[in-house]
C-alpha cells in the first residue's frame, strides 16, 4: 500500500500526480509506479521528491503495528474479553507506529511537506468548490474529465493545467491565451500557469512574472499566502529535477507563515491515514495470535 499523499492540485501547479489520494469520504485511490510512467518525468517530479521518506516512513508504520500486535496480544488475552483486547492492542500499535513514522521523516522535510500539505489542500478544496467534482488522479480518469468538462470561466484553469500535465502543451496554450484576467488573483494563477506549462514543456523555470504577480496581492491574503508557497513549490521542483539535495529549502522556509494549519492538515490528511492502515494491519495480526493460540 502506497502512502496516502494529500493530493495537490491542479492549481497548485504541482501534484496532480500524488500516486494516492484521499477524497472527502476517506476512500483511498492508489497510483501504481505503471501510473506514474504514464506522465512526463517533470509532471510527478513532487511525487518522486518526497516518496523515499514518506515510504520508509509508511514501512516503519506497519511494522511496528505489527510487532505491537504479536508481542501485545498474548499479555492481555486473558485480562481483556473479546474485542475489547484486539482493539486496544491494535489501537496501541496505531498510536506507536505513527509515531515513529512520523519522527522518522526529518524535521526539514516534515516542514517542507507540511507546506506543501496546505498548499495542497487549499488547491484541492478550490478544485472541488469550482468544478463541483474532485481532482481526476489516474490517466483514464484525467482523459474522461477533459472530455466531459469544457472550458468555462469556471473550469478553464483547471483544464490547463491538467492539459500541461498529461503532455498536451499546444491545447493548454490555447485555453491558456483564452483566459480574462481582471484581477490580481486571476493574474497570478495565469502567471503561474504560463510558468507551469513552460517548466513542463521545456524545464525551463523563469518565475519572475509569477513573483511580481505574486507581490500584487494583498499582504497576509490566502491568495498571498498560496503564492508565496506556490513559488516556493516551484523552486522545490526545479531543485529535485536538478537533483539538488537543498530542494526543499523553499518550502521549509515559507513554512512558518502558515501557523498551525498547515501541521493539522499534513495530520489530519497524510498521519492520520497512516494510523488507520497501521490500526486495521495490527487488528489482523492480533486476531490471527487469537486464532492461533
Amino acid at each position: 500500500m502506497r502512502p496516502a499523499y494529500p493530493l495537490t492540485g491542479p492549481v497548485a501547479r504541482s501534484t496532480i500526480g500524488l500516486w494516492t489520494t484521499v477524497d472527502d469520504d476517506a476512500f483511498i485511490r492508489a497510483m501504481t509506479d505503471t501510473d506514474l510512467a504514464a506522465f512526463p518525468d517533470r509532471s510527478v517530479a513532487m511525487v518522486r521528491a518526497f516518496a523515499p521518506a514518506l515510504e520508509r516512513a509508511l514501512l516503519i508504520n506497519g511494522a511496528i503495528a505489527v510487532v505491537v500486535a504479536i508481542l501485545g496480544t498474548p499479555l492481555i488475552i486473558d485480562r481483556l474479553p473479546f474485542p475489547l483486547g484486539p482493539v486496544l492492542v491494535a489501537a496501541v500499535g496505531a498510536v506507536i507506529g505513527t509515531a515513529a513514522a512520523y519522527l522518522s521523516v526529518p524535521a526539514e522535510l516534515r516542514r517542507a511537506f507540511e507546506a506543501y500539505s496546505w498548499l495542497g489542500r487549499t488547491e484541492m478544496d478550490r478544485f472541488r468548490a469550482r468544478t463541483g467534482g474532485p481532482v481526476p488522479v489516474k490517466p483514464d480518469d484525467i482523459d474522461r474529465w477533459l472530455a466531459a468538462t469544457p472550458p468555462t470561466p469556471a473550469t478553464r484553469m483547471a483544464r490547463i493545467e491538467i492539459l500541461a500535465f498529461v503532455g498536451r502543451y499546444d491545447d493548454a496554450r490555447l485555453e491558456l491565451d483564452a483566459l480574462g484576467t481582471t484581477t490580481p488573483e486571476d493574474r497570478f494563477e495565469a502567471a503561474s500557469l504560463r510558468q507551469y506549462v513552460g517548466w513542463l514543456e521545456t524545464g525551463a523555470s523563469d518565475t519572475a512574472e509569477l513573483a511580481a504577480a505574486a507581490a500584487a496581492l494583498p499582504p497576509g491574503s490566502l491568495e498571498r499566502r498560496m503564492a508565496e508557497v506556490n513559488l516556493a513549490v516551484a523552486d522545490a521542483r526545479v531543485g529535485f529535477m536538478q537533483r539538488d539535495r537543498t530542494w526543499s529549502t523553499a518550502l521549509q522556509h515559507v513554512r512558518p507563515s502558515l501557523g498551525r494549519a498547515a501541521a493539522e492538515i499534513a495530520f489530519r490528511d497524510t498521519w492520520l491515514k497512516f494510523a488507520g492502515l497501521s490500526f486495521a494491519l495490527a487488528a489482523v495480526v492480533a486476531l490471527v495470535v487469537l486464532l492461533l493460540r
